[in-house]
């Protein structure tokens, strides 16, 4: 069975050159970055990209481009999609790209601001090889910050409906949609639960508020303004021993009492 991975993107750094290094890319047979910005259909109906933050031809304009062209050409295993100087239709646009791929296989959705320890990722894909679940879902490190990050179920940053991240795939299929992910019919469906992958310690890290110009972004692509930019820098005032929410802080989040946890290292396994 043919390991797949697949990471949609626009704009990776400082993250792409970090995942094309790392010998995670060996635990899969193929792995396609699919690069370009997205127009408002399908999935993508609420939120697009400002035009200032890509090409022409709709492309990356911090230099992804260029690294993924760099490594492709190094790595059989890396594979680069592209759309013709075209925006994809939708996120599941991106994804559908190369479905043609989608048949007997296990497919993972990665995306650039996540990190699998590589032994934890090595005993997943063994595990669903030989397992007949063909969904899973997981629980992440939510970072909002170098050290600070979220891990309660049911809240922000790991809500029911997050984190389908891997299938297996006997008969040839499509992504209904990709925010969040479907692709088997309900009555389909094998389900291994957050319960279950949790117990088996399949967690990832997802650094999605790390760096200001990450947070920056997210202000004018989620119409947040400037008051998630000052609420981020107050987190990260936040010292270790000090026991804070995730509602003091996050506005748009006033009922969700996370604690907001410290780690010793920034950023691990990056």
């Amino acid at each position: 069975m043919k390991r797949i991975a697949f990471t949609t993107l626009l704009n990776g750094q400082p993250f792409i050159e970090k995942q094309l290094k790392r010998k995670n890319i060996d635990l899969f047979d193929e792995w396609y970055f699919i690069e370009g910005a997205v127009n408002q259909t399908n999935d993508t109906s609420l939120n697009v990209v400002p035009k200032k933050y890509y090409t022409d031809k709709f492309l990356s304009i911090d230099g992804t481009t260029r690294l993924l062209d760099e490594y492709a050409s190094k790595n059989s295993k890396i594979k680069v999609i592209r759309n013709d100087g075209k925006p994809w239709n939708g996120y599941v646009g991106m994804a559908n790209a190369i479905s043609d791929n989608f048949e007997n296989c296990l497919l993972m959705m990665i995306d650039v601001d996540e990190f699998w320890p590589y032994e934890t990722q090595k005993n997943l894909l063994e595990f669903a090889e030989n397992n007949t679940y063909n969904t899973y879902q997981f629980m992440c490190h939510y970072f909002v910050g170098k050290n600070k990050f979220l891990f309660e179920n049911n809240k922000f940053g790991n809500h029911g409906y997050e984190w389908y991240r891997l299938w297996k795939i006997s008969n040839k299929k499509k992504f209904k949609k990709l925010q969040g992910p479907e692709i088997f019919e309900p009555n389909e469906t094998i389900l291994a639960d957050k319960n279950l992958t949790t117990k088996h310690n399949w967690i990832f890290n997802h650094y999605s508020y790390i760096f200001e110009d990450q947070v920056k972004f997210k202000c004018e692509f989620f119409a947040k303004g400037d008051t998630l930019l000052h609420q981020w820098r107050k987190i990260q005032e936040i010292k270790k021993d000090e026991r804070r929410f995730l509602s003091e802080f996050f506005y748009f989040e006033p009922t969700s009492h996370t604690p907001i946890l410290t780690v010793d290292t920034p950023t691990p396994t990056i």
